[in-house]
């Protein structure tokens, strides 16, 4: 019996030394005169990707609709947040670069009416400096500033590249 206590005495204080050991490690300075230069680790990063080198393209997004999206396509129901548009008494739908116009029990899209003010020019517009004046173009369509947002315009004469 006295063996049986010495063994288990003997293991419960070599779990206590490495226990105080392993605690020391992780809490203490490696030199309690030099707390500052403890060695430090660097976050962990994720891995970076292999960067390619490849020659310089020119990039041009996607459009943001499917090519078939042209003057004459018909729809049912009008993209959510159409906006009204009534020039020369028509009435239209603007959203996003497109006009609809109401046909029979749908929509159709229309080439853009001359005259037509939008609040906010659409997506993927660029700006060309013609004249000295600035105009937006946004799919062959020109607009140009006005007080009430952009004016839908006559191409003033700009050839565009394709």
């Amino acid at each position: 019996m006295k063996s049986l206590t010495k063994i288990v005495a003997l293991a419960i204080s070599a779990m206590l030394l490495m226990n105080s050991a392993v605690y020391a490690q992780d809490h203490w300075p490696r030199s309690t005169r030099h707390s500052h230069s403890k060695q430090r680790t660097a976050p962990p990063q994720a891995p970076r990707s292999r960067i390619h080198k490849t020659p310089r393209q020119h990039y041009t997004p996607a459009p943001p609709y499917p090519h078939y999206y042209k003057p004459g396509y018909r729809t049912r129901p009008l993209p959510h947040g159409a906006s009204r548009i009534v020039v020369d008494r028509s009435n239209y739908y603007f959203y996003d670069g497109f006009y609809y116009q109401p046909f029979q029990s749908g929509y159709v899209i229309v080439d853009a009416p001359i005259g037509a003010v939008i609040a906010t020019l659409p997506r993927l517009h660029h700006q060309v400096m013609w004249g000295g004046s600035p105009y937006f173009v946004v799919d062959n369509k020109f607009y140009r500033r006005h007080p009430r947002g952009y004016i839908v315009v006559n191409n003033p004469g700009i050839v565009l590249w394709r």
